[in-house]
């Protein structure tokens, strides 16, 4: 079976970026005939301010180098998703990635190389590529088909299910700038004070965006969706699945879309306030009475103690629980801390966990 059999029978949908080099890639998987039933878009970035537009940042680590390649991937993976969604379409998205030095009319100082990067549903695969350094217009169309082959190879290693090195720098590249803004740009570092949504957003519907909106209201601040890589309790998200997430939390630029945080370490309330001391943080009453709970290792007292010294405050959202519609009010909170959880009014009760438990039993 070709990779064009193998893509449409495996239901893919791809967007590829590369610099440097690549023009054979987007020519091998453009020319099939119905090729557009897998590739969603192919970008050539040339210029060093295309590549910073399309990652989002300018980078750090140089034009060719295996971050460069990963933080392209990524980005191409985010298309990828928004792609699907917004075409209904219903396939298993696919980030390519190309970065090259190749031979051209004088030698390079460095070596001839090409970083090959591929974010999919199951994980992110690295390949390195390089070769003696050559000038001219033949050496550097065989660099260009030498690269080509080891990216479809890779394409074809992923789509067979084969078990992959894991790729240990796609959480790195997530930590180096963690902050995904809706225009596309992506930002350094972490603010020290703000207002946040902290949830897995797994998936985000209509109550997250409401509840965002009028929090905003009250607080008078934009608010910034927090997603934590490692939930307490639970494995810790795979890159590709948090870059999902925050694809479809920005799916549209509109009144909706917030900068959306990727937190590393940042696992339980008491160590999002002791990151951010002075914040606002929207929660659901369920979050609030867990977080009430003498299971995750604190005193409760004292927990509430370091977060009213933090200046931290909760806007909780009611959730039906049991039969019955549950707010702040009802909930077991000390009397000493109240004044640390305001209600948030209105009715955004919709369940992530029930609409992911719809979406399984439509797709079996």
């Amino acid at each position: 079976m070709n990779l064009h059999q193998t893509l449409i029978e495996n239901n893919a949908i791809i967007q590829l970026a590369t610099a440097g080099a690549g023009a054979e890639l987007i020519s091998e998987l453009w020319k099939q005939p119905g090729s557009s039933a897998y590739l969603a878009g192919a970008h050539l970035l040339q210029a060093k301010t295309e590549l910073a537009d399309y990652i989002g940042f300018q980078p750090t680590d140089g034009f060719c180098s295996k971050e460069t390649a990963l933080d392209m991937a990524m980005a191409a993976y985010l298309r990828a998703v928004k792609t699907n969604e917004r075409e209904q379409a219903g396939k298993h998205p696919i980030g390519i990635a190309v970065t090259a030095a190749v031979a051209s009319t004088r030698l390079p100082r460095g070596e001839q190389r090409a970083h090959i990067a591929i974010v999919h549903e199951k994980g992110v695969t690295q390949r390195f590529e390089t070769w003696s350094k050559e000038t001219g217009l033949h050496p550097r169309l065989q660099q260009d088909q030498r690269i080509t082959d080891a990216t479809l190879q890779a394409l074809k290693e992923v789509l067979a299910g084969t078990d992959l090195p894991i790729c240990l720098d796609a959480f790195d590249r997530l930590r180096a700038h963690p902050i995904f803004l809706p225009n596309g740009q992506r930002k350094a570092g972490l603010p020290r004070k703000g207002a946040f949504f902290p949830a897995n957003f797994n998936p985000i519907h209509e109550g997250h965006r409401l509840a965002c909106l009028q929090a905003e209201a009250r607080i008078g601040a934009k608010v910034h969706f927090m997603i934590e890589a490692c939930p307490p309790n639970k494995p810790a998200i795979p890159v590709p699945e948090l870059l999902r997430r925050v694809a479809l939390l920005q799916l549209e630029n509109d009144k909706h879309a917030r900068a959306v945080m990727i937190t590393i370490g940042q696992p339980n309330y008491i160590d999002k306030a002791r990151a951010h001391p002075g914040s606002r943080f929207i929660a659901g009453a369920d979050a609030v009475e867990r977080l009430l709970l003498p299971i995750w290792g604190y005193d409760v007292n004292y927990m509430l103690e370091e977060m009213d010294a933090l200046d931290t405050k909760f806007y909780v959202l009611g959730r039906r629980a049991e039969g019955r519609f549950v707010t702040v009010e009802d909930l077991n909170v000390p009397t000493a801390f109240r004044h640390l959880f305001e209600h948030l009014d209105g009715f955004h009760d919709a369940s992530s966990t029930q609409i992911r438990k719809r979406l399984a039993n439509k797709n079996t």
